[in-house]
């Protein structure tokens, strides 16, 4: 009888927390298991922030900087007028589509912070 390895093919799951109303940048550095980087793919980069996994409607989208995906770099970055008008709670993922084959990267949750002083 051959056994059958279990193989995860998953994101890394990396939970955020925010300001509401700021302006945030967030770069993520991907490496091997030597800390060498990882060269990932310059094509279309995509994160979206949406209520729920499923939720149908997109409330905002991360601008992503993938210029140094060559040396394992990934920038996301989001406006202020986005991050004030998300929930207490959303969730948001981060993936790149390399002619027509789509992976995802990173995927958790958003906690936002409550906006103390406003424009």
């Amino acid at each position: 009888m051959a056994i059958t390895p279990e193989v995860g093919a998953t994101a890394a799951k990396v939970n955020l927390r925010l300001y509401r109303g700021d302006d945030r940048g967030i770069q993520f550095t991907f490496t091997d298991s030597s800390s060498a980087p990882i060269a990932l793919p310059t094509s279309t980069w995509t994160s979206q922030i949406r209520a729920a996994v499923g939720a149908a409607d997109v409330l905002a989208s991360f601008t992503v900087d993938a210029s140094q995906a060559a040396t394992g770099v990934v920038k996301i970055s989001l406006a202020h007028t986005d991050s004030a008008t998300l929930p207490a709670r959303c969730v948001y993922d981060l993936q790149v589509n390399s002619a027509g084959s789509i992976t995802t990267y990173i995927q958790g949750s958003i906690s936002m912070d409550g906006e103390v002083t406003q424009p």
